[in-house]
């Protein structure tokens, strides 16, 4: 059974723990930002292959990532289930990161081993995100189990995460991606992206360092603990378990959706800056570093629209935000109310993509928090703590909904007419298509996921119910 005052964490621990999201901030949005257009404009390769590419890998995360939550749940040793993986998974990932941007001459002038070697380097780096990432989450799930204070948590993550964002992709447009007259446009440079890869990877090793260490008084010796669940069937029983939970299939369902409607609009926005807006460099920095500010402050502001609107009311607030920011854009640039090169147009533009940001910043920490409460629901009356498996299954999600916005992502770009290829400008007729795609795809998805979450019952009263008297049906 549970305890019965839920375990808390301070400010400053809850601060510690999330400088662990600057790795995955600086490694993944890195790689949703930047992926694409390495292998379109930099590599040329078709951008149907390039979803492939990264779709497959990001399948194979998914698919290990239940595995992984297993493996943290069922370690047994001095130094807990979670911090092992996290110290040493984040130097493999790390590792792999640097070497996702390197790639060796001899593969670029055919493009069947182009292929082969970046799938191979793709699944080599999603293994170790897949080793660092699961019980870095499974941690945070175990440190704080207030109920709004594992919004309040989460919330840090996030901020800590765009600020590594800010700092990091941000601005790498005005760092790693200078325009220079009359040489090829920067995005078109390899060497550009392997010097941000090297960069960040260097970075994301030292905030590793300091999670692991600065978080190891919130190590508990597992050695002791009872063992369930051992070998595939205990796995199998496992997910079993958790896909079957009446609570967690909701929130399955909405992550899944809104996941993908999100990962269009992050993946597409990049061509946004580059194929309709053309905006510099710096111009690149500031509205990108502006998406990250929405987003930053969304989160700050989650914990306070938690507590005088519940959680799921919350979310309604965060989609609600994001989808009539979307409507806004495509109604403004579509019908040519605004266009390109103008001061004005740059300006709506960043605080329409910004707000956007905002509502996705309001929800991702609820979110996360309300995995956490079907958790600790499980393990109030099972007495067996499952955090590892309930982080990895919903982990699964995130990744199989981004694999399969991958593939939507590079079938779009195709079927649009996007013309691969180095320092390529695409005709007009295809740049409306990117906008169309962009503004309004997403918000259509992510109001589909809004409606799916009002079936999740579970409030505040309802927990400290079931706290109370664990015996009682819900």
């Amino acid at each position: 059974m549970t305890e019965k005052k839920p375990r808390d964490s301070s400010t400053l621990e809850m601060v510690n723990y999330s400088m662990g999201a600057v790795p995955v901030s600086l490694i993944m949005n890195t790689f949703s930002a930047f992926a694409m257009l390495f292998y379109t404009k930099a590599l040329g390769l078709n951008p149907a292959w390039a979803g492939v590419i990264m779709a497959v890998s990001t399948a194979w995360d998914a698919v290990t990532d239940p595995v992984m939550g297993h493996i943290s749940d069922n370690t047994h040793g001095k130094y807990g289930r979670r911090h092992p993986y996290i110290f040493f998974g984040g130097i493999v990932l790390v590792c792999t990161f640097a070497l996702f941007w390197f790639v060796p001459d001899a593969f670029l002038s055919n493009k069947i081993l182009l292929v082969g070697y970046l799938a191979v380097v793709n699944i080599m780096l999603r293994t170790a995100l897949t080793v660092y990432i699961v019980p870095y989450a499974a941690l945070g799930f175990e440190i704080c189990q207030v109920y709004t204070g594992r919004t309040k948590l989460q919330g840090i993550k996030i901020i800590i995460n765009m600020l590594a964002n800010i700092c990091g992709p941000a601005m790498a447009w005005a760092f790693f991606f200078k325009e220079t007259d009359g040489a090829p446009r920067a995005v078109t440079v390899s060497s550009n992206y392997l010097n941000m890869g090297i960069a960040f990877a260097l970075v994301s090793l030292a905030t590793i360092f300091y999670t692991t260490f600065s978080t190891r008084n919130k190590i508990i010796d597992s050695r002791d603990m009872p063992k369930f669940g051992k070998g595939i069937g205990g796995f199998f029983a496992d997910m079993k378990e958790i896909i079957t939970d009446r609570y967690f299939r909701w929130v399955f369902s909405y992550g899944f959706l809104v996941l993908i409607g999100i990962v269009l609009v992050s993946s597409f926005q990049m061509y946004v800056y580059e194929d309709f807006m053309k905006f510099g460099p710096t111009q690149k920095s500031i509205v990108h570093g502006g998406t990250m500010v929405g987003m930053m402050l969304g989160a700050a502001l989650s914990s306070w629209f938690a507590k005088q609107f519940d959680k799921k009311g919350t979310i309604y607030i965060g989609g609600g935000t994001s989808i009539v920011s979307g409507v806004l854009l495509a109604s403004l640039l579509l019908t040519g109310i605004i266009v390109p090169g103008h001061l004005l147009t740059v300006i709506v533009f960043a605080l329409l993509n910004a707000l956007y940001w905002f509502g996705n910043g309001v929800m991702f920490p609820v979110v996360s928090s309300i995995l956490a409460d079907i958790s600790e629901i499980n393990e109030i009356k099972t007495g067996v703590n499952k955090d590892g498996a309930y982080s990895a299954v919903y982990s699964f999600i995130t990744k199989l909904s981004s694999s399969g916005a991958m593939l939507i992502v590079g079938a779009c770009l195709a079927g649009i007419g996007f013309v691969e290829g180095i320092d390529v400008v695409q005709p007009p007729e295809v740049v409306r298509r990117l906008l169309f795609v962009t503004f309004v795809i997403g918000p259509v998805i992510s109001a589909t996921a809004l409606l799916v979450i009002r079936f999740y019952p579970v409030n505040a009263n309802f927990l400290q119910s079931l706290r109370e008297n664990p015996e009682s049906t819900d």
